[in-house]
């Protein structure tokens, strides 16, 4: 399987300096395209430079010297980042942590400087030029504005690919969830799934090894809230923490305004029409 290292650097195009970069390590399905050479977004003061890097030894032995550097051909990007912090980011409402994926767990490690005393707070340099960084979101979905903590930072990111799917069921037949966890390139042979499903003071807790099938669980009821956990050599690869929504109440109500003439006068009829409904 071919694997790419998707490479995104933000930088300030009054010094060339860095202010936010990410590297993907993506293994190619079919579908996806490959980009050899550097690309330029350039939005006035900022540019986002993107390439798929073949090989990252170079960059990662720098960086693990506390320096960063590499040749984005216009210029060579140099940065001091001496620190680092190793993430697992699951699938979470609660994750804290910024996740590039929409539906992925990954591996993070982040590099970074500490912000010295006479150095401008993110927060400020962001809402500074809010209108180029909300335009980066939307282009390359990294939201800095909710993580001013990014700024001046350079990330790895190692997606697990195993994608996730879930339906509450509630029948005569069967009462309970279906639950598959597709593993894209059949990369975690072995590993094992736990999966725990709660409604109030009631829990359930099923174990089966990782596999393409469609599971379904009958735990004797619908889940408020599921968590999953795969593992691989008791490691764990991917987790997902989610609350179901089971049913959304809608009240309505129509006013109807009707005008009726007599004798030369107006009148104004309303009626209401209240209805409510489970959907």
């Amino acid at each position: 399987m071919e694997k790419v290292h998707r490479t995104l650097i933000l930088t300030n195009n009054k010094d060339n300096s860095l202010i936010y970069g990410h590297c993907i390590s993506w293994t190619l399905s079919e579908l996806d395209y490959v980009l050899p050479d550097w690309k330029t977004y350039n939005t006035g003061n900022f540019s986002a430079h993107f390439k798929d890097l073949e090989n990252i030894d170079d960059l990662e032995n720098n960086l693990n010297t506390g320096t960063l550097e590499i040749n984005l051909e216009r210029f060579m990007l140099k940065a001091t980042l001496p620190n680092f912090e190793n993430f697992f980011i699951e699938q979470s409402h609660e994750e804290s942590n910024f996740n590039p994926f929409i539906n992925l767990c990954t591996f993070s490690k982040v590099y970074f400087a500490d912000i010295g005393q006479n150095a401008k707070n993110p927060v400020d340099f962001i809402t500074a030029y809010q209108s180029e960084f909300e335009d980066f979101k939307e282009k390359f979905h990294v939201d800095l504005s909710h993580n001013p903590h990014l700024i001046g930072s350079f990330s790895f990111f190692t997606p697990t690919r195993i994608e996730e799917s879930f339906k509450g069921h509630n029948s005569p037949e069967f009462c309970g969830y279906e639950i598959h966890l597709h593993d894209y390139f059949r990369s975690y042979t072995g590993a094992t799934v736990l999966t725990t499903a709660a409604a109030g003071e009631k829990t359930h807790e099923q174990s089966f090894n990782l596999d393409d099938k469609y599971r379904k669980i009958a735990c004797g009821f619908v889940p408020d809230k599921q968590t999953t956990i795969v593992k691989l050599d008791e490691n764990i690869i991917y987790k997902s923490s989610f609350y179901l929504l089971k049913n959304i109440s809608v009240n309505t109500n129509i006013v109807t305004h009707k005008k009726i003439k007599s004798n030369g006068t107006t009148i104004i009829q309303a009626t209401s029409d209240k209805s409510k409904f489970d959907v």
